[in-house]
C-alpha cells in the first residue's frame, strides 16, 4: 500500500490515537513511514498504542491533553514546528470526538451532554483545525520526488459520522456536531484549497466497537446492505488515502465508509 500511497515520509498529527480507530489510523502510518504525533486524553491507550506500533516507525511522540482545553491544543500545535524532531505538520487526522453519555429522544435530552458533546466534537475541532492550519500555512512544502509535482503543505481529515448525511433519533447533538464539523471542512478545503492545504472527511457507520451493546449493534447491522459492521482498519485505511499525495484532487469531500448505509 505505501508505494500506491507515494511518499508519506512526512509528520502525521493523530488526535484519539489512544484507542478504536485512531489507533489504526496511527498503526497504518507508521506502517506507511510517516513520523507520529499522537495525541489522546488517555495516557494509557497511547502507551499502549505505542507498544502496538514497536519500532516499525521513524519517530514518535505522546501528546497526553484534554482537545477542550483551548491552551492546551494551542500550546501543542504551536510547538510542534520548533521541534527538532518533527518541526512541521503535513497530516492532520482529527479522530477525537464522543458519542456521549445519555441517549434519548429531543424532548429528553441532557443539556450538560448536548453541551458536552458540541464542546468535543464542534467547538474542539475548529481549534485544532485553525491551529493546524496555521502552522501549515507557515511551512514550505516537502521536497518533491524527482519526476513528481510539487508536493502540498499539507492534508487534513476529520472524522465525521454516517449521520452527517442525516437526523438521529437519539442525540440530535452528535448529529448536528457531525454536521458543524462537515461544514467545516467544507470551508477549510474552500478557504485554503489554492494555497496547497486539502481537506477531507471520513463518514464512518456502524463499526464493531464495545460501545455498543449486542441488542443494539445487531439491530443497526440489519439495516446494513453488506450486512455487518465496519472495522477500525477499514477506516484507517480511508484515512491514509484521503491524507496522501494519491488522492490530490480530493478535496472538500464527506466520503462514506458504512457498508452501503447511506445509499439506503
Amino acid at each position: 500500500m505505501a508505494n500506491f500511497l507515494g511518499d508519506m515520509s512526512g509528520v502525521a498529527l493523530i488526535t484519539g490515537a489512544g484507542s478504536g480507530m485512531g489507533r489504526a489510523t496511527a498503526l497504518k502510518f507508521a506502517e506507511a513511514g510517516a513520523k507520529l504525533i499522537l495525541v489522546d486524553i488517555n495516557e494509557a491507550g497511547l502507551k499502549e498504542t505505542q507498544q502496538l506500533i514497536g519500532s516499525n516507525v521513524k519517530a514518535i511522540k505522546l501528546v497526553v491533553l484534554n482537545i477542550c482545553n483551548d491552551q492546551e491544543v494551542i500550546d501543542m500545535v504551536r510547538a510542534i514546528p520548533n521541534d527538532p524532531e518533527f518541526g512541521r505538520i503535513d497530516y492532520a487526522l482529527n479522530c477525537a470526538g464522543v458519542l456521549g453519555k445519555v441517549r434519548g429522544p429531543f424532548a429528553n435530552s441532557s443539556t450538560s451532554d448536548n453541551d458536552f458533546i458540541m464542546n468535543v466534537n464542534t467547538r474542539a475541532q475548529g481549534i485544532m483545525m485553525q491551529e493546524q492550519l496555521r502552522v501549515m500555512l507557515a511551512q514550505s512544502p516537502r521536497p518533491a520526488v524527482e519526476g513528481q509535482p510539487p508536493k502540498p503543505l499539507g492534508s487534513i481529515v476529520n472524522w465525521c459520522s454516517w449521520v452527517t448525511f442525516h437526523g438521529s433519533a437519539t442525540s440530535w447533538a452528535y448529529a448536528a456536531s457531525k454536521h458543524a464539523l462537515a461544514a467545516m471542512t467544507k470551508s477549510a478545503a474552500v478557504a485554503h484549497g489554492a494555497q496547497g492545504i486539502r481537506c477531507n472527511a471520513v463518514c464512518p457507520g456502524v463499526m464493531n466497537t464495545p460501545l455498543l451493546n449486542a441488542e443494539t449493534m445487531a439491530r443497526m447491522v440489519a439495516l446494513v446492505p453488506s450486512k455487518r459492521p465496519g472495522e477500525a482498519e477499514e477506516v484507517a485505511n480511508l484515512a491514509l488515502f484521503l491524507a496522501s499525495d494519491t488522492s490530490s484532487y480530493i478535496n472538500g469531500a464527506l466520503v462514506s465508509i458504512d457498508g452501503g448505509w447511506n445509499a439506503c
